[in-house]
């Protein structure tokens, strides 16, 4: 809410109780009943209360060097700190930390390490496009609102790409070494004296990435083109999109997981399988769990008119988005442990 009219962040004596005296100067005290108190929304989870936050990302993030820009602002409001990707990790991150590191100005990963990190635990591995603002913006939030336990071993990962639409083969592509090495760094610096190749092999195999790009929502004018009980809705939930063609990482194990996710959290998923005779457009999940052998899966929120100079997206998907991906970011662990 910071910087926008008081009139339009109401909050309950409770949440008010809690302000800095900078930020009690911006909320409206006069809450009644029909104007629900916009931080217990935020609390709680409620996608209705992420939409004109999303629309205001929108409007002041024009491109992606804006968008860097306001996430490393979210992130240092959040306690994260700058890793130079010129510098040494060595001592400087520790279990319970929190990181980002950026690359051309235009992609950047951010993670968290849980406080009980265990040698060849993390890593776990979300991925999303800063030209997919959607997947990327509820990605970044469902870190930032993940829950910090003294128990987490593993590490809580987001990585947002540049480039995806000409083959993410630059440098702070996905197609680039920016996340294995960063992982691969971020590994070194927790495990100084046992790093090496088994360490890292060890990490990737208990790691899982959900790759997040925009999913097609099913289009009233080309319903033909879609498998019945396969037509993506707004304003539902997150898409997991399979391909028999291999074009999406999804297979019926990650799917299992991620649908195991969504129960814990409350989630609501929909499955989406594009036609065998049909070509897909493809995402950078298969080249991301390929190249670092972790198990994967494709999952969007909808959205129609992909590509067009105006898409449309559900209201509430950028906050079904955000409680997706912190449900995925708290619960892994769990799930993963109940699969082995």
């Amino acid at each position: 809410m910071d910087g926008r009219p008081p009139l339009d962040n109401r909050a309950c004596v409770n949440c008010i109780s809690k302000l800095s005296p900078s930020e009690v100067c911006q909320v409206n005290w006069h809450v009644d009943p029909d104007n629900a108190c916009r931080l217990c929304a935020v609390r709680d989870l409620k996608p209705e209360a992420f939409t004109k936050p999303f629309c205001d990302f929108l409007r002041e993030n024009p491109t992606v060097f804006h968008t860097v820009e306001y996430f490393k602002t979210k992130l240092r409001q959040s306690g994260y700190v700058e890793l130079p990707a010129r510098d040494s990790w060595a001592d400087k991150i520790q279990p319970g930390g929190k990181y980002w590191v950026t690359r051309n100005g235009s992609s950047l990963i951010a993670f968290a390490v849980g406080k009980s990190y265990k040698p060849g635990n993390g890593e776990f591995i979300t991925a999303g496009r800063i030209d997919d603002k959607l997947c990327s913006w509820s990605a970044l939030l469902g870190l930032l609102h993940s829950t910090e336990r003294d128990s987490d071993s593993y590490i809580k990962l987001v990585a947002l790409f540049d480039d995806e639409e000409v083959g993410s083969l630059l440098r702070q592509g996905a197609r680039g070494n920016f996340l294995p090495l960063t992982v691969e760094r971020a590994v070194e610096a927790l495990n100084p004296s046992t790093y090496g190749p088994g360490l890292i092999g060890q990490t990737y195999a208990k790691s899982f990435l959900l790759s997040a790009d925009v999913s097609h929502a099913g289009h009233p004018n080309f319903l033909g083109n879609y498998l019945p009980e396969h037509i993506p809705k707004l304003n539902v939930g997150l898409v997991v999109c399979s391909d028999s063609n291999a074009h999406m990482t999804t297979d019926a194990v990650s799917s299992a997981i991620l649908h195991r996710v969504a129960d814990l959290c409350g989630a609501t998923l929909q499955d989406f399988q594009i036609r065998n005779d049909s070509r897909s457009g493809g995402t950078v999940g298969p080249m991301l769990s390929s190249a670092m052998g972790v198990r994967g899966i494709d999952a969007g929120l909808p959205q129609l008119s992909m590509h067009s100079i105006r898409a449309t997206t559900g209201a509430l998907d950028p906050g079904l988005g955000v409680q997706l991906f912190k449900g995925f970011l708290d619960h892994w662990e769990q799930v993963d442990g109940e699969w082995e």
